[in-house]
């Protein structure tokens, strides 16, 4: 029997304000918003990997909010990648080969090969706090990103939180 360790995504010191903030944001409600999903769809194409993923972090889960050639649904937040964006705080996560990375190579979708190469971009509600990202994958490692990918994906996290705040108005 095999037994399977990682590196599990913990909780940030202030999560229970940061799932308040969650909630607060309506990004939770925002399932299929269409203007969401074409921002998917434009990420995916303009940074040439084979997914993209708007997702809210809540509680113990990950929610796809979004997506463009990626499978809708909730997944656990601790063998996440975006769990750990959440857990450090950190506005941005690269890991051009999951396969290669002791944090993530563990991982189940890595170790099924749904993904090696993964990107984010956090977005956060005007209080600062991360509430979910903008990710894009691709099964194969990507080592050609590039700043101008970063920039992009950043500015249309960006404008994913807005979205998405601006409809709880």
């Amino acid at each position: 029997m095999n037994i399977t360790s990682y590196n599990s995504a913990g909780m940030p010191a202030n999560e229970a304000e940061r799932q308040k903030a969650t909630e607060a944001s309506g990004i939770l409600s925002a399932v299929g918003n269409p203007a969401l999903m074409d921002l998917a769809r434009r990420v995916r194409i303009h940074c040439r990997v084979e997914t993209a993923i708007i997702c809210a972090v809540s509680h113990y889960n990950v929610f796809v909010i979004a997506q463009d050639w990626a499978r809708s649904g909730v997944f656990n937040r601790s063998t996440s990648f975006v769990g750990h964006m959440i857990h450090n705080d950190i506005d941005t996560l690269i890991v051009p080969s999951a396969k290669s990375d002791a944090r993530f190579a563990d991982f189940p979708l890595v170790e099924d090969g749904d993904i090696d190469f993964y990107a984010a971009a956090g977005m956060r509600d005007r209080k600062g706090f991360l509430i979910g990202a903008l990710c894009v994958t691709s099964r194969q490692p990507k080592l050609d990103w590039n700043q101008d990918e970063q920039n992009y994906l950043q500015t249309c996290a960006v404008g994913a939180a807005q979205e998405v705040i601006t409809k709880q108005l």
